[in-house]
Formats: structure tokens, C-alpha cells, sequence
């Protein structure tokens, strides 16, 4: 591990699916200044096995030992939304910058609270909209705009 580098810890990475594994951990092997020091899995039988896949030194099984880890700097929170709330509160109240995947809570209320929150703490927040460059995604707005289908009356982006 590199001192000079963001340590990133990872909540929701799979070996097999998710934006973790798919986007998240690659574009962190190839950006020099992040690297991904930790992992997190409730599933303490996928431990040694997301070592393996990923090459970390560590993987938690405990949210509170990640977000206190001190061989992580930033917390990046890629699980369904109705987690986001729990854990980016944890990270921030930790004193961890944090990486959500977007929408940062499940409605206006937890988007505010957890704003205030990173505010109060001092720490960076940021919220990844990664879905802008899903092929899937950029054929459908670009179809959709060619007039092919519907209308549409909203910019997607």
C-alpha cells in the first residue's frame, strides 16, 4: 500500500456482479493517486475469497472495523439504497470522505440529513451517476431522441 494514495474501502463488492466489480474496483487498479486498501462483506464465508479476487490485504466483516480502519481514507458505498442511509452515516461520522452511488439516500429527507452531515464533519462527499455510461442506458436516451420511440419531454442528462 502506498501512503501517498486515497486508500478506498469497498462496501458491496461481489466477486461475481455489481458496479463494484465491474467498475468501481478496475478504474481504482488504473487511477494513480486511489487504491483499494479494504473490502466488506456481512457474508464471512466470501472473506478469503474477495482477498483473492481482488487482491486486498483486508476484508471486514463488520461496518464499524472498516469505516475506523486506519488503512482507509474514503469509504465508497455501492449496495442497494436502502443501505445508504446506515452506512454513509457511519463513514462520515467516522471522519471518512465518501463515494455513494447515486442517489446518495431513498428520498429527499436522508439526502439532506447525510449533507449536513459530511458538512458537519468536515469530511468530502461525493455521488457517482456511473449509469450515465451504461451502453444500455446511453442506446435508449439516444434512441429515444433519434424519435424512434416516445417522446421526450425531460433531458435524461
Amino acid at each position: 500500500m502506498n501512503a501517498n494514495k486515497t486508500r478506498v474501502g469497498i462496501i458491496g463488492a461481489s466477486e461475481k456482479r455489481g458496479w463494484a466489480a465491474w467498475g468501481h474496483i478496475p478504474a481504482l487498479k488504473v487511477l494513480p493517486d486511489y487504491e483499494t486498501s479494504a473490502l466488506f462483506t456481512s457474508k464471512k464465508e466470501n472473506t478469503e475469497g474477495l482477498k483473492a479476487t481482488f487482491n486486498v490485504p483486508v476484508v471486514y466483516n463488520e461496518i464499524q472495523e472498516l469505516v475506523h480502519s486506519k488503512e482507509v481514507d474514503m469509504v465508497l458505498v455501492a449496495v442497494k439504497v436502502p443501505s445508504h442511509f446506515e452506512l454513509i452515516k457511519a463513514a462520515a461520522e467516522a471522519g471518512k470522505d465518501v463515494f455513494s452511488e447515486w442517489p446518495l439516500g431513498r428520498n429527499l429527507q436522508e439526502a439532506e440529513a447525510l449533507t449536513a452531515l459530511i458538512k458537519e464533519k468536515g469530511v468530502k462527499g461525493f455521488v457517482g451517476l456511473q449509469s450515465r455510461s451504461v451502453p444500455a442506458v446511453r442506446f435508449i436516451k439516444d434512441y429515444i431522441a433519434q424519435g424512434h420511440i416516445g417522446e421526450c419531454c425531460l433531458p435524461l442528462w
